[in-house]
């Protein structure tokens, strides 16, 4: 089985998206999930986000801004959808062939944050932690307006084709998911624990400075999941660093500064740490495809390994 997704654009493909908001491009950013480019109009930056309709639908591309405008209803601090001239938030753009689905975002203000910056301290943890806790109380108070709608956890992509992504002789892996789907199959899905979630959230996808705190972009995964689940992305990041301890109490302060978490339910974390660590090996899987190249073999051995870590620590 072959499924895989285009993630890059071509810079004549991107260009042309540009236009539809009267911009010119100014450079390509990455291709991770969709094709992210920077592009300028009158002076002014913007995110252009191209995405494969075989990865997203249109549907879902466009529920994923409507989700946007009720954070910022909420007053959640995020990236903010762009119309085009036309008025449209997601507008499909074919070229030579190639088609993909645009939108276009304001550029989070601030800077993305690693350990070696300086604001790499005690109050970027506590507002990471805010920051979320913002989103997920703003996600209980979501409903839908328009048409389409995200998925539920189970029906990502990645985990769909799970059965026919991993390789049939690695049995690890199989067993793992089989075990980790078992036990979230039965997890309890109240209000409180289960809503729209972002999907992603951690430093490649907010940016922040002291003086103007988190503004969250990349929605692009936001589902219907567990609120752990976001928790435990978060945590993935630090979870393996010397003072990764002091660190996630800080995040989890922040957070419990506007949503509680039960303890009971946060001792469930580690099967959200062992889905997370699942999702990252899937999705390179799909993106690597049939025929991975030296460097993404390694990658992807890599990865099973810690798959493998990760259910011996259950």
């Amino acid at each position: 089985m072959a499924i895989t997704w285009k993630n890059n654009a071509s810079l004549e493909l991107a260009t042309l998206a540009a236009t539809a908001w009267g911009a010119d491009i100014d450079h390509h950013i990455s291709d991770s999930g969709n094709s992210v480019w920077q592009i300028c109009r009158e002076g002014e930056q913007f995110i252009l986000r191209l995405t494969d309709p075989s990865y997203r639908t249109l549907s879902q591309s466009t529920a994923e801004l409507d989700y946007l405008e009720h954070l910022i209803r909420e007053e959640v601090q995020v990236a903010q959808p762009i119309p085009t001239e036309g008025g449209e938030f997601v507008v499909t753009v074919e070229l030579d062939g190639e088609k993909m689905f645009a939108s276009a975002f304001t550029y989070a203000p601030g800077e993305r944050v690693s350990e070696s910056s300086p604001y790499w301290n005690d109050n970027l943890f506590l507002e990471w932690g805010r920051a979320l806790g913002k989103i997920h109380v703003a996600s209980g108070r979501y409903e839908r307006t328009g048409e389409g709608d995200r998925w539920q956890w189970q029906d990502e992509i990645f985990l769909a084709y799970a059965m026919d992504l991993i390789p049939t002789d690695d049995t690890i892996a199989h067993h793992e998911l089989e075990t980790v789907l078992t036990f979230l199959e039965q997890f309890p899905r109240s209000d409180e624990m289960f809503g729209m979630t972002h999907g992603d959230f951690a430093p490649q996808n907010f940016h922040y400075h002291p003086s103007i705190g988190i503004t969250t972009f990349d929605f692009g995964n936001c589902c219907y999941h567990w609120y752990l689940s976001d928790i435990a992305i978060s945590l993935t990041r630090i979870r393996h660093l010397p003072n990764s301890k002091n660190l996630q109490d800080l995040l989890l302060q922040g957070y419990r500064e506007h949503r509680e978490i039960n303890p009971d339910t946060l001792r469930n974390i580690n099967w959200f740490f062992r889905l997370r660590t699942l999702y990252v090996y899937l999705s390179r899987l799909m993106k690597y495809g049939s025929h991975p190249t030296t460097e993404e073999q390694s990658i992807l051995a890599s990865l099973r390994d810690k798959v493998g870590q990760s259910a011996s620590t259950a």
